[in-house]
């Protein structure tokens, strides 16, 4: 049987993550699948917000020898706090460096242009390894 031919719409996070997972497959070489990646974009989009990754995602990043590199890039953000007009703290939220609890601000918090970028980059690493 030849190999399946795939095609994923959108290059950001999503499309390269599972690029990278199906070719990482425990398949023979002859039998992974022909993943083609397609983005209306003509270029990485590298704007976005925070985003937190906690839960599943840390499972996900582990998955692909990702988890260095993306710590290696967190915003580096500590924590929230709200203060009134004359900067007195009303409430106080530090970053979760435990994992356990989920809080505004986590211990893994990366750009959302910044995490896309390294997702795609691995999975053309995964590529050219198969």
């Amino acid at each position: 049987m030849a190999p399946l031919r795939i095609l994923i719409i959108g290059c950001s996070i999503a499309g390269p993550t599972l690029a990278s997972f199906l070719l990482l497959s425990d398949l023979p070489a002859s039998e992974k699948p022909h993943v083609t990646i397609l983005e209306r974009s003509t270029s990485l989009r590298k704007q976005g917000q925070n985003i937190d990754v906690r839960g599943a995602g840390i499972t996900i990043i582990r998955k692909l020898g990702l988890e260095s590199e993306i710590r290696a890039h967190t915003t580096g953000e500590k924590g929230v706090q709200l203060v009134d007009h004359e900067n007195r703290i009303w409430a106080a939220f530090p970053a979760d460096r435990s994992g356990k609890t989920s809080t505004p601000t986590d211990d893994i918090e990366i750009l959302r242009g910044r995490l896309a970028e390294i997702c795609y980059r691995r999975s053309r690493s995964v590529s050219e390894e198969v």
